[in-house]
Parts: structure tokens; C-alpha cells; sequence
């Protein structure tokens, strides 16, 4: 029988894994320590290591766990990424997602030219990280970093909340009567494309291209699962 088992890590938080009477496999282990201890209390066989993305909270134990052992590691695909997005650990423009993991950073919003953005990933990491007590930068040795900040306003303190909802209306309408730029069909508001899709998908499904599909199933297997269909 198959069962999913948090793993407590990083003090505040867990790390999942998928387990039988001999075997285990491990989702995002952002520390090996919790996960080593979990197998030898359980005495179990480490089968696969799914990582869903590469944030160093979620691969920061993969190296340690592939010390002493040879298990599948399964993750996103490997595709280049838009130019202006990441530099390696020299400085340099790259498109290779993996030079982030080799010491790289992430450019802000705006890329080389975005130093508004700077100023926002500064005002996001003091907020949803520093506040909360949770650290900052990308050591996944360190305090558990991936935290969140929430600001809920009540719209009705500041004026009636019909006539709140009346501008906001008018002003997506006028968002939409933008001319578009050439080449383009449409101007989308905030929120518009990712509402669309969600009803396309819901309306027909969800795709997933084969590579990925395929290292479901291989780690499907590997926890001793049925095939997936």
C-alpha cells in the first residue's frame, strides 16, 4: 500500500514523500539531513527523486541524497530560457536555466535596463521574506526562505463599493479599447489570458507534453504504482 508522508524540514515546513513497505521516493528535498533520517528510521530504499522546480529550497539535498547511491532524478524539462532573464555566476547573459543552480542570478523586471524592478524584488523579499522571520537569499542551509506576504484591502473604507466596482469596470473597458500594437490581435488586462486558459482547460484538459508525461510514469513505477493512462 502507497502512502504519502510529510517529512518535517527546514523547521517550518515539509518535504514529501511516497512510500511502500520498502521503498520511498522524495518530492523537492531542499535538505537531505530529514529525508536520511526518515529512510534509516523507516528502513527504506531511496527509489526516485521527483524535483518539480529549480529553487534551491526544492534541489538543495538532491547532491547529498546521490552521494552513496544511483536513483532516478526526475524534473522539468531542460529548454533555453528568453535572453535577459538570467546571468551566470560571472555576469555574463545566459539562456541555460541551470546556471542559476551554479552560483547565477535572476535579472529584475525590465532585465539588464529594470532597476524599478530591483526595487521591487528588494521591497518583495523584505516583505514576504524578512518579515516573517524566514531569511533571505538562496541558501538552502539557512532558514527556510520561501515565505509570503498578504495585504487585504476593504475597498469600502475608501468610498462606496458599487462605485468602486463601476471604475474598475470602465477602466478594464478602456484597457480593452486600446489600439494594439502591430502584430498584435488584442490588449489583455491583467488576469484576462490566464482566466481564458483556465476555461479552455477545463473544457479540454490540461496538456502535457510527452518528456514530462513520461517521467510521471517512470516515477509512478518506481513507487509501484499502476501505469498511468
Amino acid at each position: 500500500m502507497l502512502e504519502i508522508v510529510p517529512v518535517n524540514a527546514f523547521k517550518d515546513n515539509y518535504i514529501w514523500t511516497l512510500r511502500d513497505a520498502k521503498h520511498a521516493a522524495v518530492v523537492d528535498p531542499g535538505e537531505a539531513r530529514p529525508v536520511l533520517d526518515f529512510l534509516a528510521r523507516e528502513k527504506l530504499e531511496l527509489a526516485a527523486i521527483l524535483a518539480t522546480h529549480h529553487h534551491p529550497d526544492h534541489v538543495g539535498g538532491i547532491a547529498e541524497l546521490l552521494r552513496d547511491r544511483r536513483v532516478p532524478v526526475y524534473g522539468p524539462r531542460h529548454e533555453p530560457i528568453p535572453t535577459g532573464w538570467l546571468l551566470d555566476r560571472e555576469g555574463r547573459p545566459t539562456t541555460d536555466p541551470g546556471q542559476f543552480l551554479a552560483g547565477g542570478a535572476m535579472l529584475p523586471l525590465g532585465g539588464p535596463q529594470g532597476y524599478k524592478g530591483s526595487a521591487l524584488s528588494f521591497a518583495v523579499e523584505t516583505l514576504a521574506a524578512i518579515l516573517p522571520g524566514l531569511g533571505f537569499g538562496v541558501d538552502p542551509q539557512g532558514r527556510h526562505n520561501d515565505g509570503a506576504f498578504l495585504l487585504a484591502f476593504d475597498p469600502a473604507a475608501f468610498r462606496p463599493l458599487a462605485e468602486f466596482k463601476a471604475d474598475v469596470t470602465a477602466f478594464a473597458r478602456y484597457v480593452k479599447a486600446t489600439p494594439p500594437a502591430a502584430g498584435v490581435t488584442e490588449v489583455l488586462y491583467p488576469g484576462e489570458i490566464e482566466y481564458r486558459t483556465e476555461q479552455r482547460r477545463r473544457r479540454e484538459g490540461i496538456p502535457i507534453e510527452d518528456e514530462t508525461w513520461g517521467k510521471l510514469a517512470a516515477l509512478a513505477r518506481a513507487a509501484g504504482l499502476d501505469p498511468l493512462r
